[in-house]
C-alpha cells in the first residue's frame, strides 16, 4: 500500500463500518503466518490410525464387483492417509468368520451401499444387509450414502430417505467419464471425513 497510503479516517471507517482488520505486515510474511496458524490450528491424523471406518455393501455380481474394485481403488489415497479405512465383501479371506459381514457393518462409521437392481433382488441383501445397515442407522447414527451405480428402483425401497452419490442423481455407469463420477464420490467423503 506505498503507492496508496492509508488515511487514519479510512482505516476507522472500514475498521468501524465492516469490522476490517488492518495488519501492518508484508503480504508474503501474513500469508506464511495465517499458514502456520492454520497448521498448528488443524489436528494431524497419527499415522496408521483410520479416523473413519467404511464399509461398501453390493451385490457380488461381475458388473458390481468390478465397479466396487475401482470405487476402492479410487478411495486408496483416503486409506494411505490415514482418514479412513474401506472394507467390503471382496476381501473376505478364507477363513474369516462367517458374521465378518455383519461385525464390519457393525463397526462401520460409514457404509456405501452401491445400488444395481441385482442389488435390491439379492436375497441375502435384503434378508440380511440392509436390516442390519438400517438398525445400525437409527441405533448407532451411522452414515449412510447409497452410490447409484446402475439405473434401478430407488423410490420403493428402504434406502429412498438417503441422498444419492453422485449429486446429480445420474447413475455412475450413464456418465460420460466415470472416473469422474468416483472422482465426485471421493470428494463428497472427502468432506464428510473432515467434519
Amino acid at each position: 500500500m506505498e503507492d496508496c497510503p492509508l488515511t487514519e479516517i479510512t482505516k476507522s471507517f472500514y475498521e468501524d463500518r465492516y469490522h476490517f482488520i488492518f495488519v501492518d505486515k508484508k503480504t508474503t510474511d501474513f500469508v506464511l503466518d495465517l499458514h502456520e496458524g492454520f497448521a498448528a490450528a488443524v489436528p494431524e491424523t497419527p499415522a496408521g490410525t483410520p479416523l473413519r471406518n467404511i464399509v461398501l455393501l453390493f451385490d457380488e455380481n461381475e458388473t458390481d464387483t468390478d465397479f466396487v474394485q475401482r470405487l476402492s481403488a479410487q478411495l486408496a489415497n483416503l486409506q494411505h492417509s490415514g482418514l479412513a479405512n474401506i472394507w467390503h465383501k471382496g476381501m473376505l479371506q478364507p477363513g474369516d468368520p462367517i458374521d465378518m459381514v455383519a461385525a464390519k457393518m457393525e463397526s462401520a462409521d460409514l457404509i456405501l451401499p452401491v445400488l444395481s437392481a441385482d442389488f435390491f433382488a439379492s436375497e441375502a441383501i435384503n434378508r440380511t444387509d440392509l436390516p442390519a445397515l438400517m438398525s445400525s442407522h437409527f441405533e448407532k447414527n451411522t452414515r449412510i450414502l447409497p452410490v447409484l451405480f446402475r439405473d434401478c428402483d430407488v423410490d420403493n425401497s428402504a434406502l429412498r430417505r438417503f441422498a444419492l452419490l453422485p449429486r446429480n442423481g445420474m447413475p455412475i455407469r450413464r456418465w460420460e467419464d466415470q472416473d469422474e463420477a468416483l472422482q465426485h464420490i471421493v470428494g463428497q467423503l472427502q468432506l464428510l471425513l473432515h467434519e
